[in-house]
């Protein structure tokens, strides 16, 4: 039987998840990993390789990173079964300093994204609830674009992919109140694209204090157990019960070399504190170690202890690569970095013009649109104004023939009416001819009355004839009277001379005087006619005057005018209050423009006034996020329950209480000198 010349190669399939997508690959089973790292980044279009690698979960589900150089297959990869793909996971290995200044490229600013907010949701990464709404928001932002209240109608988000499950359980708040709060932010996005909002996100994320770390569990010499955590900038050291602030630091500038054997690492320090190339080694052996464990005598040495040997190599490895990436940061850029740059720049001016183009395009579709909806408006008034006519139409046919009815009923009753007027007028001459009848008997009646006046008139003055002749006749009875008081006084001048009898004297005064009250208690005749005549004249005079007013009130006074008085109204021009104008408000605003760049200022003047602009702005925008997030902190403090509240939640609080950050606390972890440092971390 021939044997092949060539033996067939075996392959194997694989499945990668990005976090965005999963790739699936049929490699060699002798493939290395690098070969699949590479075909992965030149799938997704990713230049910035350094900052990501390959790992998997071993059969312990422990998190392991593929070392790039070895084949694929010498790892510890769990392997498929069942003709399954094996799995992998691309993830950021490391992070940058800023992540706005490093990440060039929109797909590794994506990938980040998706990394942290992964993080931020399976709460491996704390974040605290203000800052969480506040992230939920970009994240809506980059997903959804724009906020449209006609699309984006109440319950278009999922508050579980947005807010990490601690945050949602810590407040009494529904779905629809964490949904008003992150929708609140959202429309304050407006404008931003999907990388500029994902940007916006790592921003703030960068801030948190567990942003970037890697933890792993040691002890120092005495064993207490902390936390060494590995970042951009520095190797730290955390209790065991506060991942967030860190107890001492060392940058990478201040290492010099690091090596471990066994379970015991050592970091040693550069007593320059200037940057030097850092010597990683592993003793594989005591007796190779034995002098160089002379190292522990040093009190500079930072020695830590893990309970696996393996995490020691991971340590190693991370600590190798951000050291790298730390000190390839403060040299010149390379001549590939500068080419991202350069065609970042220009793929942005290119997305700014086309958003430019974009939003022109927008307002004039917009623009299109509201005059469309304005002529649909006036089309419809004008459709309504027609309808309206129409009904107006109808209806004045429908009055035109009640009118005609109308008019044929008033036609009647004009008939009657002039009619009623032949009576009236009619009546109205009867009325008069008595009327003429009335101004007859009145003129006659004045005729008496002028007649039954003259007679009064006469009687008048026969009654005061009268009186004159009754004053005449007093004047004669009072002289009557007189002369009788004079004769009776010559009658007792003469009884008191005479010496005649007493009896005859006194028969002559009895009859004397039994006469004389005769006399003056009988009337003269012609008293008692001339009192009777007073009387009757008098009966006749009010007699007269009855008729006479009787007369007067008969209504002949027709012709009197009847109309009221014309009353004089006051003038009732009370003063009013003077209407005072207000002196126009200048609403004019003198703006000075900012003199333009002169054409002999070089570049570098130009690039830092760009510089500070940005920083500026950056500033600004920080403060107005910083006062969002202090507001928000505050609307929903009253619905926070204590209970529910995580030892982060609790560090957190107490920090920013005293106006602590993730910089400033790092800063104060390397205040001391790296001896001092040391000497505390030892002493926990």
């Amino acid at each position: 039987m021939p044997f092949p010349l060539f033996k067939k190669k075996k392959s194997i399939n694989i499945r990668v998840s990005t976090l965005d997508a999963d790739l699936e690959f049929t490699v060699s089973n002798q493939v290395k990993a690098q070969v699949v790292f590479d075909l992965i980044c030149r799938t997704i279009g990713l230049r910035e390789t350094w900052y990501f690698g390959l790992a998997f979960h071993d059969v312990k589900k422990r998190f392991t990173w593929i070392k790039l150089d070895k084949k694929l297959l010498n790892h510890a990869i769990p392997k498929p079964v069942n003709g399954d793909k094996l799995e992998l996971k691309f993830l950021a290995k490391f992070y940058p300093e800023s992540m706005e200044d490093e990440l060039i490229q929109e797909v590794t600013r994506h990938l980040f994204f998706l990394q942290i907010q992964h993080l931020i949701l399976s709460e491996d990464l704390y974040c605290p609830p203000e800052a969480s709404v506040l992230l939920a928001s970009f994240a809506v932002q980059a997903k959804y674009g724009d906020y449209d209240p006609e699309i984006h109608a109440p319950g278009f988000v999922e508050i579980q992919e947005l807010l990490p499950k601690r945050v949602i359980d810590q407040f009494q708040m529904s779905e629809t109140m964490w949904e008003e709060k992150i929708t609140s932010w959202y429309t304050e996005h407006r404008g931003l694209t999907r990388d500029e909002a994902e940007l916006e996100y790592l921003k703030i994320a960068q801030d948190l204090e567990m942003c970037g770390v890697s933890y792993f569990s040691i002890k120092n010499r005495k064993g207490t157990s902390l936390w060494l955590g590995i970042n951009a900038v520095s190797v730290s050291v955390y209790e065991k019960e506060n991942q967030l602030h860190p107890i001492v630091s060392f940058q990478w500038s201040e290492l010099s070399d690091m090596l471990f054997n066994d379970n015991k690492f050592t970091i040693k320090q550069n007593p320059s504190s200037r940057s030097a190339t850092l010597r990683r080694t592993q003793s594989t052996s005591a007796e190779e170690s034995s002098p160089a464990d002379m190292i522990d005598m040093n009190k500079n040495d930072f020695i830590f202890f893990t309970d696996e040997p393996g995490i020691n190599k991971l340590i190693l490895e991370l600590c190798r690569g951000n050291h790298d990436l730390f000190m390839q940061r403060r040299k010149v850029d390379s001549m590939e970095i500068q080419q991202m740059k350069s065609q970042a720049q220009e793929e942005k001016a290119r997305k700014q013009m086309e958003r430019a183009r974009l939003l022109r395009e927008k307002d004039e579709r917009e623009k299109i649109l509201m005059e469309k909806e304005e002529l649909e408006r006036k089309l419809k008034e004008m459709q309504d104004e027609s309808k309206a006519a129409l009904d107006a139409l109808s209806r004045s046919e429908e009055t035109a023939e009640l009118l005609a009815e109308k008019a044929k009923v008033a036609e009647e009753e004009a008939m009657l009416l002039k009619r009623k007027a032949n009576h009236s007028e009619q009546e109205m001459q009867r009325v008069k001819t008595e009327f003429a009848k009335t101004q007859e008997a009145n003129i006659q009646l004045q005729q008496k009355l002028q007649n039954y006046d003259l007679m009064t008139h006469q009687l008048r003055e026969e009654s005061r004839s009268k009186s004159s002749e009754a004053d005449n006749l007093r004047d004669e009875l009072r002289k009557a009277k007189q002369a009788q008081a004079d004769a009776k006084e010559k009658l007792s001048q003469i009884a008191n001379s005479s010496h005649t009898s007493t009896q005859e004297s006194n028969g002559t005064t009895d009859m004397y005087t039994a006469g004389g009250p005769l006399m003056t208690s009988t009337p003269a005749p012609g008293t008692h006619t001339h009192n009777g005549s007073n009387s009757n004249s008098t009966q006749i005079t009010s007699q007269h005057l009855s008729l006479i007013q009787s007369v007067t009130v008969a209504p002949l006074n027709t012709t009197a005018n009847g109309s009221p008085p014309a009353y004089s109204s006051g003038n009732g021009g009370g003063a009013t209050a003077p209407f005072t104008t207000a002196p126009p408000i200048d609403n004019g605003v003198n703006v000075t423009a900012t003199p333009a760049i002169q054409g002999g200022q070089n570049y570098m003047q130009q690039l830092t006034q760009e510089i500070e602009k940005e920083r500026v702005e950056y500033q600004a925008k920080s403060r107005h996020i910083e006062q969002q997030l202090a507001a928000l902190k505050s609307e929903i403090e009253d619905l926070k329950v204590d209970e529910k509240m995580t030892t982060f939640d609790h560090l957190h609080t107490e920090s920013s209480l005293k106006g602590g950050s993730k910089y400033s606390t790092l800063n104060k972890s390397q205040e001391a000198t790296p001896q001092q440092r040391v000497q505390l971390y030892d002493g926990l």
